[in-house]
């Protein structure tokens, strides 16, 4: 059955699907590692795509592509499989989290300095002002 149109009631709550999927996306709690990989070895199934032979977790995003370097530095591969699944997985879970978390926290830091910037411009120019005031022109 293909959706082709929302209802009013599933279009009035986007908005809370929205954040509730946006919210999962930037956790930083720990994973339901057992849940993630069933839903995993679901989506191969479902692909028709060979099962991974190996998951790998790790701690952080930023570990993870340590690990990578390091198993591609010392040809840890598999007939090519493992690199493979390596990428995409680590891939997939990097681009998703850190695309997350540095978007929200780049954005953060430069709405931050933005403000700072222009709290600082607008004091100077204030305090530029009151030494200085405005001289009326006569004619």
């Amino acid at each position: 059955m293909t959706i082709e149109r929302l209802t009013p009631e599933q279009e009035a709550e986007l908005p809370i699907f929205r954040e509730e999927w946006l919210q999962h996306g930037l956790s930083t709690a720990p994973t339901d590692r057992v849940r993630a990989e069933e839903g995993m070895r679901l989506i191969y199934e479902a692909t028709g795509l060979d099962q991974p032979k190996h998951v790998l977790w790790f701690t952080s995003p930023a570990l993870g592509a340590l690990a990578v370097g390091a198993l591609k530095s010392i040809n840890w591969v598999e007939g090519g499989q493992l690199w493979g699944q390596l990428g995409d997985q680590l891939g997939d879970q990097l681009g998703g989290q850190l695309r997350g978390q540095l978007e929200g926290q780049l954005w953060g830091q430069l709405w931050d300095q933005l403000g700072r910037a222009l709290r600082t411009l607008r004091a100077a120019l204030r305090r530029a002002s009151a030494r200085h005031p405005r001289h009326e022109r006569h004619t």
